[in-house]
């Protein structure tokens, strides 16, 4: 499958991969310079391969109160501004079967999930539809919208230029002060979203098909950098945000994921998909984030284990080089109470781990 971004994608030299079924640029030549580029100034990202569900009818509110962790009656919709909340979709045994960023509009909602569990994700909705016996919900996938994600210093300056430029009248006047996880419609169908998967501060911006390509060619005329999944992957983890497939899945918990802050319990009549069994389980393992103090570059599916006993104690979910920070960074899966003198081994050498608490890398600086 492609994206409506398909042919500036060529038009720059993207080395184009697979990416669960889609055609997306890894990289435009640099992956590292396009990462600092997102630090530093601005990048722009095609991010038109996740899904968008739109969900409404007077049961919308509380059948989502039922799928998801977060309790969805909090958010608001005033003066044209939309609350967002980043939540989990549980399974019944508390796996994860996605994390998502669900937005309340004028019409209900709208659920932004993961492109690897587009099939799960939608097919869970319309069986728990059946099972609730809610048949007058609508679920909607907006197959003919894009996303642009618009991150760095300059982003939102960049990004308003453009939409300027673009689009007949647009209303930005909210738009300039939207706070983060708020958005806004500014056009008939075109969504902005202080949001992203970077760190940085920025949009997402929602918007038919046919006007992506202009908007991407305006913001890479404003000076925007154009990035692909290589960078996206090395700013998320820099900024602690976990992926799913790697540091969570089904048959991974909140719990075990460092995302417990996500389960709402305040409301002691909701009772959302998976939480009772999340109460009588024991969790034995926890995703801590590590460094290297080296150049070493951990990866996914690594082994971790005891200096003195070689005994396993877990192993890496998400690794990398860290370009921001020029050292060797990643998750771990580790069991509780695993002793300080954790290694991992690369390349037949040995490398101390060292956990630290959250992210590694916020406000332009380390965090550790």
């Amino acid at each position: 499958m492609k994206t409506a971004l398909y042919a500036q994608h060529l038009q720059a030299n993207a080395q184009m991969v697979s990416f669960f079924g889609w055609s997306m640029p890894m990289n435009y030549g640099s992956q590292i310079e396009e990462h600092m580029a997102v630090r530093q100034k601005a990048g722009v990202f095609d991010v038109s391969h996740m899904m968008i569900t739109d969900i409404s009818g007077d049961s919308s509110e509380a059948f989502l109160r039922k799928l998801l962790t977060c309790d969805v009656a909090k958010l608001t919709f005033l003066s044209g501004i939309s609350e967002a909340k980043y939540c989990l979709l549980l399974n019944e045994q508390g796996g994860i079967i996605d994390d998502l960023i669900v937005y309340k509009m004028q019409y209900g909602f709208r659920i932004v999930s993961n492109c690897g569990t587009r099939a799960n994700v939608y097919n869970w909705l319309q069986a728990q539809q059946t099972a609730l016996n809610m048949h007058d919900i609508a679920l909607h996938q907006a197959d003919k919208l894009s996303i642009i994600a618009v991150q760095g210093p300059d982003a939102r300056q960049q990004s308003l230029k453009a939409l300027a430029k673009v689009l007949d009248k647009p209303d930005l006047a909210i738009a300039e002060n939207l706070q983060p996880f708020t958005s806004t419609m500014i056009a008939d169908n075109i969504m902005l979203s202080a949001s992203g998967y970077t760190g940085e501060a920025g949009y997402e911006i929602i918007l038919p098909n046919d006007l992506a390509p202009q908007l991407w060619e305006r913001l890479v005329a404003k000076g925007a950098q154009p990035c692909g999944l290589g960078a996206r992957d090395t700013l998320r983890l820099e900024s602690g945000m976990s992926l799913y497939g790697q540091d969570m899945d089904e048959t991974t918990t909140p719990q075990a994921s460092r995302l417990t802050w996500t389960l709402d319990t305040s409301d002691p009549d909701r009772d959302f998909i998976g939480q009772k069994a999340l109460a009588h389980q024991t969790n034995n393992y926890v995703l801590k984030p590590f460094v290297l103090n080296d150049k070493a570059i951990p990866r996914h599916g690594q082994k971790l284990f005891d200096a003195e006993t070689e005994r396993n104690y877990g192993e890496v979910t998400s690794g990398s080089f860290s370009p921001s920070l020029q050292m060797g960074i990643g998750y771990a899966r580790i069991q509780k109470g695993a002793p300080q003198t954790i290694m991992i081994g690369i390349r037949k050498k040995r490398h101390h781990v060292v956990f630290i608490q959250g992210a590694f890398f916020k406000n332009g600086q380390k965090t550790f």
